[in-house]
């Protein structure tokens, strides 16, 4: 009797944990996200110049050149990747300014734009422009600076 009762508890686990296996193999790995610029750009960009930009710290290209980054929407796919990856990277004096300023209202995001497909044109159309995209969807008259 006492093994009918081991063995149906074990039953009983054995199919949530199939599901639960299934559903994690299944789930979607994060995706690299590009930074790009305009393919005229050719700065060389490190990704603390690149923070430094997207963190309104920096409002030019190392060779002086104005920078305009473009966003994509808060709380999107990609800005989601974007952000995680991006804060990661910063040093910490940047992260409290950044989290400074938004706190205080003194600064907001830059220009955001809806998509990949958006970023993308905008980034070819403006020499000075440089955005975030999900790395898989690159296309068109722009460069790749970075990939995380």
């Amino acid at each position: 009797m006492k093994s009918t009762i081991k063995h149906s508890r074990l039953r009983g686990l054995v199919a949530p944990l199939a599901l639960f296996c299934s559903l994690a193999i299944a789930a979607p790995a994060n995706a690299d996200v590009a930074i790009i610029v305009n393919a005229a750009n050719k700065q060389a960009l490190d990704a603390a110049a690149v923070a430094r930009i997207f963190f309104v710290q920096l409002r030019e290209f190392p060779g002086k050149e104005s920078a305009d980054p473009v966003y994509q929407p808060s709380g999107s796919k990609v800005d989601t990747e974007f952000t995680d990856k991006m804060t990661s990277v910063m040093p910490p004096d940047i992260k409290k300014a950044w989290a400074r300023l938004q706190f205080t209202g003194g600064v907001s995001r830059p220009r955001t734009v809806g998509s990949d497909d958006e970023v993308i044109n905008f980034v070819a159309a403006h020499a000075s422009a440089i955005g975030y995209v999900d790395a898989s969807k690159i296309h068109g008259d722009v460069r790749v600076v970075m990939k995380f």
